[in-house]
């Protein structure tokens, strides 16, 4: 809960999204680019948001790309706390793994209809909203939320 808090914060101060638009951005409309390398030539991977429901925030004809990128002193450093990027990425790593253990342990206790609202026909995750616990209605997500710790390091 502490890191989605984090990464949502971030995303949206650094995109200065308001809250709706943090609630429309689903887990399709994210790209992560790993291997990205800025005009320096330094490596800088970076997270691009751009979907359907991605617009200017006072123009809302205006289609935009917003982008969270690496902020490290030259090249990208993975073991950063401070870095952008890793918190962003960090928060999709548990984000997968908590599917991961909703699809392995709460799915197959639901009921049939309540699987219908979770999973398509194929068996895959319905379209869901990148920041997961987020919902209008005010309730949390039902899938499993686990506990993250960010160790910190000695230099902060």
């Amino acid at each position: 809960m502490t890191l989605r808090n984090k990464a949502l914060a971030v995303t949206m101060i650094l995109n200065g999204w308001h809250p709706i638009d943090a609630y429309r951005m689903m887990e399709t409309d994210v790209t992560d680019v790993p291997d990205y390398r800025d005009r320096s030539g330094h490596h800088r991977p970076k997270i691009i948001f751009a979907g359907e429901e991605t617009h200017h925030t006072k123009v809302h004809a205006i289609k935009v790309r917003n982008t969270i990128g690496c902020g490290c002193q030259s090249n990208h450093d993975p073991r950063d706390v401070r870095c952008f990027y890793n918190l962003v990425k960090d928060y999709t790593n548990e984000k997968n793994k908590s599917d991961e253990i909703f699809m392995r342990d709460c799915y197959p206790r639901l009921s049939k209809a309540a699987r219908l609202v979770h999973v398509s026909e194929e068996g895959v995750l319905r379209p869901i909203n990148f920041f997961r616990a987020m919902n209008r209605k005010g309730g949390e997500r039902c899938t499993f939320v686990r506990r993250f710790f960010i160790l910190v390091g000695e230099n902060m």
